[in-house]
């Protein structure tokens, strides 16, 4: 059966699209603004992959092949928002705002959370430190293959919603992070590998370099080969494994795997990310308002589940 299109503000493919329009003007104008030298062409390749697939498009389009396009089209947004979000944290740390690890510590003590507790508790059990590890990794992958397996399986809506979802919640949480530059959990307490046995420190202490580059060294200059996560409040793994689950919500296929592997990617944020407790309360908290404004955008008022649907055929579903 299907339903006819709604007066809402925004189709969530037209929302995606200008999302990735906004998503290179500030590429093109933020780094300017910050002062953030970027070596455009180590991006190149990243590109260059992404057109080699978008020249798929058309074909899709003119063989009415709408399904394998939403896949297409949503596979390439998020692999491509990769580099201005990059980007977008970068000049956020080029700020040089006074580091804010005093305060996220304390936060965390006003909530009687101490982050090398919960660290080495987990590390006590192999198997444990595994699973979490390897949420922790599942990230990109999740990026890159949720999308289009939510338009496959008929949720094109739904996959463009997340593909703008994820860049705004990166965008807030880049201009968020403006205020609260960090060393991380680990660099705060001095937790090193030496401590552990089971968890695989190096997620927390990657980033250093280049974090302590981009504030300090007035001659930095940002390409591919040095790019790392350097955002720590709010934390974008939390962020995002809370937009994954919402979105997976929309497929009874996907709905309770992906449930459980970012609950424990969500988790995994303190133990192998370096992050502070309240990361992860701000992270979720921004992925909550960015879904929340997102649906306001692209669903009318009590028609929250409807919009633009796909009909058996894997047509889109247009007024009738």
């Amino acid at each position: 059966m299907m339903i006819a299109a709604s007066t809402c503000m925004l189709q969530p493919r037209r929302m995606a699209m200008m999302t990735a329009v906004f998503a290179l003007i500030s590429l093109l104008l933020v780094p300017l603004a910050a002062g953030v030298d970027v070596e455009l062409p180590s991006f190149a390749p990243f590109l260059l992959l992404a057109g080699m697939f978008a020249a798929l498009l058309p074909y899709f389009n003119w063989r009415k092949m709408y399904r394998l396009r939403a896949a297409m089209e949503t596979g390439i947004l998020s692999f491509l928002f990769t580099v201005p979000v990059l980007v977008l944290t970068y000049c956020a740390m080029r700020l040089g705002f006074p580091l804010a690890d005093d305060w996220l510590a304390a936060m965390d003590a006003q909530l009687g959370i101490h982050t090398p507790d919960i660290v080495q508790w987990v590390d006590r059990f192999p198997a444990l430190a595994w699973i979490l590890d390897q949420a922790y990794m599942s990230l990109g992958l999740q990026l890159l293959l949720l999308p289009p397996l939510l338009a496959l399986f008929g949720r094109a809506d739904q996959a463009y919603r997340f593909t703008s979802c994820y860049f705004v919640l990166c965008a807030i949480s880049s201009l968020i992070a403006i205020g609260f530059p960090s060393l991380g959990a680990f660099g705060y307490y001095g937790l090193t590998q030496a401590d552990l046995s089971n968890i695989d420190a190096r997620f927390g202490y990657e980033f250093s370099d280049s974090f302590n580059a981009v504030r300090n060294d007035p001659t930095f200059r940002l390409s591919l080969g040095v790019a790392s996560g350097i955002v720590t409040f709010p934390s974008v793994h939390a962020g995002a494994a809370v937009l994954c689950a919402w979105a997976a919500l929309a497929s009874s296929l996907l709905r309770w795997p992906m449930l459980a592997l970012n609950v424990a990617m969500f988790a995994s944020a303190i133990t192998h990310g370096a992050h502070y407790f309240v990361d992860l309360l701000a992270g979720a908290l921004v992925a909550l308002a960015t879904i929340m404004l997102v649906n306001r955008l692209t669903i009318p008022g009590t028609l929250r589940a409807q919009s633009v649907l796909i009909n058996d055929r894997g047509a889109p579903a247009t007024a009738a």
